[in-house]
C-alpha cells in the first residue's frame, strides 16, 4: 500500500510503498476513506512525541470500509466505520467503568501503531468502532473520533453544561471550534478567546456570541464583563 511516512522531523512526509497491515484477530483492516490532521500529528512530525520515530505513519482521525476482519471481530467486510482515536481493550477495569481513554492496553493508531495516513489501517479492539451513517461524508466524519469527542466529553461529562449558561472557549482550533458548535447545540452562550483576529471572526461566523482578542485585552476581565 501507499503511505505517508515520517523519515525526518520537520521535513515533508515521504510517500512510499509499504507492507499492508496485518489484520488483528480481534479487529479489522479498513480501507481509509478520510483522515484528519490533528495538532498531535504536528507534535509528532516536529519530534516532540516519544512514540514517533523514523518510519512512523501518523493519522488517528479516520474512517473507512472494512476490507478484512479477524476471527473475533465484531464487524464484517463492507462495513463503513468510524473510530475513536484511542482503542481501549474493553475488558480492563478502566474500560469497564467507562474511562477507556485510560486503558493500560490502549492502542492509538499513529502513535506507536501504524496510523491512517495510508491506504489501509489496522484497528484492533474493533468494538470501539461504530457504523458511519450513509448521510455523513467521510471528510466530515473523520474528525469526530478525536476533536469532537474531546469537546463533547469536556462539555457533558466534565462541565455538565446546561442551556442558558455561558461557556468560555480558549483557542479556536479544531477542538475549540468543535466545543463552540456543541455548546451552542446544548443551548449555551459562548465567548471565544484567541490572539488571531481572523480566527475570532471565523468563530463568530460559526455562532460565537462574543469574541475576545487576548493579545489586546485582559481575557479574564473581558469574560467577566461579557458574562
Amino acid at each position: 500500500m501507499r503511505a505517508a511516512v515520517v523519515r525526518s522531523f520537520n521535513e515533508d512526509l515521504s510517500v512510499e510503498t509499504v507492507s499492508d497491515p496485518a489484520c488483528p484477530d480481534n479487529g479489522v483492516v479498513l480501507e481509509v476513506a478520510a483522515c484528519g490532521v490533528c495538532r498531535s500529528d504536528y507534535h509528532g512530525w516536529v519530534g516532540k512525541h516519544p512514540r514517533i520515530e523514523n518510519g512512523s505513519i501518523l493519522g488517528h482521525e479516520y474512517c473507512g470500509t472494512v476490507v478484512e476482519a479477524g476471527p473475533h471481530a465484531m464487524h464484517r467486510i463492507g462495513d463503513r466505520l468510524i473510530a475513536p482515536f484511542i482503542l481501549g481493550c474493553g475488558s480492563c477495569p478502566a474500560c469497564q467503568t467507562g474511562v477507556s481513554n485510560t486503558c493500560e492496553r490502549q492502542i492509538v493508531p499513529g502513535f506507536g501503531w501504524p496510523g491512517a495516513y495510508a491506504e489501509y489501517v489496522a484497528a484492533p479492539f474493533d468494538h470501539n468502532l461504530v457504523h458511519l451513517p450513509e448521510t455523513m461524508t467521510p471528510a466530515l466524519a473523520a474528525g469526530l473520533g478525536c476533536r469532537v469527542t474531546t469537546a463533547w466529553h469536556a462539555l457533558t461529562d466534565r462541565a455538565n453544561v446546561r442551556a442558558g449558561e455561558w461557556v468560555a472557549v480558549h483557542g479556536t482550533g479544531g477542538i475549540g471550534l468543535a466545543t463552540l458548535l456543541l455548546a451552542k447545540m446544548l443551548g449555551a452562550q459562548v465567548v471565544v478567546v484567541d490572539v488571531v483576529e481572523q480566527k475570532l471572526a471565523h468563530a463568530r461566523r460559526h455562532g460565537a456570541d462574543a469574541a475576545v482578542n487576548a493579545a489586546e485585552t485582559d481575557a479574564a476581565e473581558a469574560i467577566r464583563e461579557i458574562t
